[in-house]
């Protein structure tokens, strides 16, 4: 069975995640050690460990229990920020990783912050740097696959170009799905299925998960496309649905 590989960022080594009997994957999230408020990295940061979380529960069925290492009052100040991005909150918020919260099998930091507090044998992702802001006006699920549409350990630029982008790619997913929500449903193709899941568990491959969507073939009846584009949803959390209510 098809399982989660991540590539440690910090030895280039393959590694699955998920194997342990128990189905329980402990994901630890180290944020940068400055951030007395939730900064654009520590976001980045965040978003990618939600990924993790998503694939890992939604594709596989794993219980995931999330760490966050770092400031308890910065995630409380942030709490109405990060729910408009769809980041589920963690379970549990502590100082560091030497705190009893049991093994992680896998913790996702920023890149060149906090490497000397993760044991060597622990798998990494590193986020890497982010520039730019979202504006007030900007819809969350823009900045969201904005941040989603670069692999994690390039730098990110959130500017007007890139969220405008965004913005406009979400508006086509949505007019897709209000549009073939008036069709029969039909199940998603082996085919797109297939690369769907590949992508996710390919070092959790957002951007080509993203492509996906984008690509799929004309042929696609407008009931599968539907189907597909939720299927996806539920691990990029863009909002797509809220095409069924403008449609």
């Amino acid at each position: 069975m098809p399982m989660l590989t991540v590539v440690d960022d910090r030895t280039g080594v393959a590694v699955t995640v998920g194997e342990r009997p128990s189905r329980l994957v402990r994901l630890a999230v180290l944020l940068p050690p400055d951030d007395h408020e939730i900064s654009g990295q520590a976001l980045r940061v965040l978003l990618i460990a939600d990924l993790a979380r998503r694939v890992l529960e939604g594709l596989h069925g794993s219980q995931v229990r999330t760490t966050v290492v770092g400031s308890a009052v910065a995630l409380e100040q942030a709490a109405e920020r990060l729910r408009a991005l769809w980041i589920v909150p963690p379970d549990e918020v502590r100082s560091g990783l030497d705190d009893p919260a049991g093994h992680p099998e896998l913790v996702v930091t920023a890149a060149g912050e906090r490497g000397g507090e993760i044991p060597g044998e622990l798998p990494v992702l590193l986020a890497g740097p982010i520039t730019g802001h979202d504006a007030d006006d900007t819809d969350p699920t823009a900045v969201r696959l904005a941040m989603l549409n670069v692999p994690r350990t390039e730098p990110a630029t959130l500017d007007g170009e890139q969220l405008t982008a965004a913005a406009r790619r979400l508006d086509r997913w949505r007019a897709e799905v209000a549009a073939a929500a008036r069709q029969p449903s039909a199940p998603i193709p082996a085919a797109v299925m297939t690369r769907i899941r590949a992508a996710c568990d390919d070092d959790l491959d957002a951007t080509g998960l993203l492509q996906a969507l984008d690509e799929m073939d004309d042929e696609v009846p407008a009931g599968a496309r539907l189907e597909t584009l939720l299927y996806v949803d539920r691990i990029v959390a863009l909002d797509l649905a809220r095409g069924l209510t403008a449609g």
